[in-house]
């Protein structure tokens, strides 16, 4: 990772810096924005890991968020979890959110904003959600080989996301996009008991034709958005969202230069 520049807004990107695929950072360097890697742990501080830092990425993962976190029993079988990082999303999402940093959560980034604020995840219908996976089988070195149409979904007409994709969407709000997911929100999760607490932050911005939820948003603040499809990967969807997205870095990132405290001048003695 190059060396940050403080003349530059930073967003940082939850994850491990082994792992990150260059599809999560070339877009915000081709931006002129730079990067921060976020590495999890169990006792992070989100304040200090935030400091400084003008928006947030948590990006997708193989790893799916503990039941712990959504309140449901764990399923007998082989689920692959990751306790650093679902602790460590959690602590980052509530601090971003209380101090309006702009915030974008992609596949189980989303699913970690969903855990934060206690709304309930379940099992979906791999042959329609899971189905991105085959095509990153099949090309294991390119990360962005999930990037097929897989189905539809279809975007709130008064919602914050559907501007930005009307040009790209047909006369029904629906675009189609690729999906790479085993687990996710329904509209029986989010409307149940469970996810009161969700509902009160969140509104639904796109859902899939089988109920799924697609996309949300919190309207109280200025950009703080999550999404099931994976738009980092480059094309007409990646820049309608992306573009949007850099301008509240940008915005936050100027905002804050005004704001801040300049040093105080020494006392003569």
């Amino acid at each position: 990772m190059s060396e940050l520049r403080h003349d530059q807004p930073v967003i940082g990107i939850l994850g491990y810096e082994d792992k990150l695929s260059a599809r999560w950072v070339v877009p915000f360097a081709n931006r002129g924005i730079g990067v921060k890697i976020i590495e999890p742990r169990q006792n992070l501080n989100a304040s200090e890991a935030l400091n400084g830092l003008s928006g947030l990425l948590l990006p997708g993962g193989d790893a799916n968020v503990h039941p712990h976190f959504v309140s449901r029993e764990i399923p007998r079988g082989g689920d692959l979890y990751d306790y650093d990082r679902d602790f460590s999303a959690i602590n980052l999402v509530r601090h971003a959110y209380d101090h309006n940093l702009p915030t974008i959560g992609i596949c189980r980034g989303m699913q970690e904003m969903v855990a934060s604020y206690g709304g309930a995840l379940q099992k979906l219908e791999q042959e329609i959600h899971a189905k991105g996976y085959q095509y990153r089988d099949e090309s294991p070195d390119d990360p962005c080989a999930i990037d097929q149409p897989v189905h539809p979904i279809t975007f709130t007409e008064h919602g914050v996301l559907y501007p930005l994709f009307r040009e790209l969407c047909d006369e029904q709000r629906r675009i189609v996009v690729n999906s790479v997911h085993y687990e996710g929100i329904t509209e029986d999760g989010w409307n149940s008991i469970q996810s009161v607490r969700l509902r009160n932050i969140f509104q639904i911005e796109a859902t899939a034709d089988d109920g799924v939820i697609e996309a949300m948003s919190a309207p109280e603040r200025d950009f703080f958005i999550g999404v099931q499809a994976h738009f980092e990967c480059e094309g007409l969807l990646h820049n309608a969202l992306f573009d949007d997205l850099t301008r509240h870095i940008r915005n936050h990132f100027e905002n804050s230069e005004l704001t801040a405290t300049p040093d105080e001048p020494a006392l003569d003695s």
